[in-house]
């Protein structure tokens, strides 16, 4: 799943991707999105896949693509930071936000899948309420 959250004042916007299949399998339609949505800086998660959807899409992307490493489970990210901050949380109501990736997100449940879109969302989300945020995320599967 691709998130992005663009913040004004103490609210966040969040819009989102999903696909129901690999990150690897999803880089071109990556790429369009970003281009489309003006991203400057994607994040990718590098646990699982050691960096390897990181390298490529920056590789392919020519740049602007970082990586990052989660430490806490993918529940407690989810709880520190969507639940913490769910008042604050709201979606992009355009065409350009994908419905699927909405409903995911809203009707998450702990230990049980589909998850990755409240994922994406805890990880941008925590970029911004850190205190040297990179809003830009997209969460490896």
């Amino acid at each position: 799943s691709l998130c992005i959250a663009v913040r004004s004042g103490e609210r966040y916007c969040l819009r989102g991707r999903s696909w129901p299949k690999h990150v690897s399998d999803c880089y071109h339609d990556i790429l369009i999105e970003l281009k489309k949505w003006d991203v400057a800086t994607l994040w990718v998660e590098a646990n699982k896949d050691e960096g390897a959807s990181a390298r490529d899409l920056n590789r392919m992307r020519g740049g602007g693509v970082d990586e990052y490493r989660e430490r806490d489970n993918k529940h407690m990210r989810i709880y520190k930071y969507v639940y913490t901050y769910w008042s604050l949380i709201d979606f992009a109501d355009d065409s350009e936000n994908d419905p699927v990736f909405v409903k995911n997100f809203i009707n998450y449940e702990q230990l049980k899948e589909p998850d990755d879109e409240a994922d994406s969302g805890a990880g941008v989300m925590r970029e911004y309420v850190s205190p040297n945020p990179a809003p830009q995320f997209i969460k490896a599967r």
